[in-house]
Parts: structure tokens; sequence; C-alpha cells
């Protein structure tokens, strides 16, 4: 086992932790402080590369080749959801 594993953090690892955040938001289990300090101890995290960041593999298709033919519909509002998300972590 490695010393140091990498851990890859890919745009859309920073959307569905978004999302995590602001569920718990939405479901007043956490506070809007509190998920605000949870932003930036995640933004610290990224800013000191505790986690390697890369963009999605390209291989990521094969695994769900019909994926974009499925999502078409929800597509836009989705990939609206992901900039909102990444703009809040940028």
């Amino acid at each position: 086992m490695a010393s140091s594993p990498v851990v890859w953090l890919t745009p859309f690892h920073v959307a569905e932790w978004t999302h995590a955040v602001e569920q718990q938001v939405f479901r007043r289990v956490a506070s809007r402080t509190e998920a605000d300090q949870s932003y930036e101890r995640f933004q610290q995290h990224r800013e000191s590369s505790l986690w390697v960041e890369v963009a999605l593999p390209e291989s990521a298709s094969t695994f769900a080749p019909n994926w974009p033919a499925v999502t078409e519909p929800t597509w836009a509002c989705g990939l609206s959801i992901l900039c909102t998300s990444l703009r809040r972590l940028s």
C-alpha cells in the first residue's frame, strides 16, 4: 500500500460534494453559515493539493455509452447546476 495514496478530484466530484452540502442546508440539518465554512475548508483543501484535481477521463463515456442520449433533455439543467456549483467553489 502506498504511503501517500493519490485521490482524484474531478469536476463531477466537486459538483457532487456541493450538492451534498446544499442538500443539508435545504433539509435544515446545517445552517448557511456552516455550509459556507464547509466551502471555505474544502477550498483550503483544494489549494493545499490534498487531492489531485483532474479532468473527467475520456474513457468515462465507455462505461455509460448511452449516457448523453438518455440525459439529453436534462443536460442543460444539469450543466447549469454544475456551473453554478463550480462558480460557488471558485
